[in-house]
């Protein structure tokens, strides 16, 4: 059994390697099975007044805290663990 990670990562891959060909990617790309893991965030999110892309984006941008202080990168509580973002 693969996991929805797994799954992410090789539909990933897939993408990187038809880069250079747009229409190899139209007719064999597939969108990966993840279960319900996303939706499971993004309701979290809403439920605890955060917004998911805000809060995704934040826990990729910061995957070794996240993995060193899971507990301090809920979408109740990451807005005072993160470090400010820097201005774009």
């Amino acid at each position: 059994m693969t996991t929805a990670t797994e799954n992410y990562r090789r539909a990933r891959d897939q993408l990187l390697s038809l880069r250079g060909d747009h229409a190899r990617a139209i007719a064999e790309f597939r969108w990966p099975d993840v279960g319900d893991t996303f939706m499971t965030v993004i309701e979290t999110c809403r439920a605890n007044g955060a917004n998911p892309f805000d809060y995704i984006l934040a826990v990729v941008r910061n995957s070794d805290a996240v993995r060193a202080t899971p507990g301090s990168w809920m979408p109740w509580n990451y807005d005072q663990t993160r470090p400010s973002e820097a201005p774009t």
